[in-house]
């Protein structure tokens, strides 16, 4: 894990992940910034899909691009 990662968490799932910025790059929609997968990680408020069970309550969804 660096500085600049990000943990992330998708919908409907229950692992968290590691992203870090590849630069913003041109894609069908336009200029988006791009993300490169690191890997998955362990997060312990977020062992065993602890966190991700009510789908309804999400607070923040953000559409990313793995370029």
């Amino acid at each position: 894990m660096e500085p600049v990662n990000e943990v992330v968490v998708l919908v409907g799932g229950h692992t968290p992940f590691v992203f870090r910025r590849a630069g913003e790059k041109y894609l069908e929609v336009g200029s988006k910034q791009c993300y490169t997968l690191v890997g998955d990680c362990y997060v312990h408020s977020l062992r065993d899909g602890k966190g991700f069970a009510d789908i309804d309550n999400i607070e923040q969804v953000e559409q990313m691009y793995l370029g």
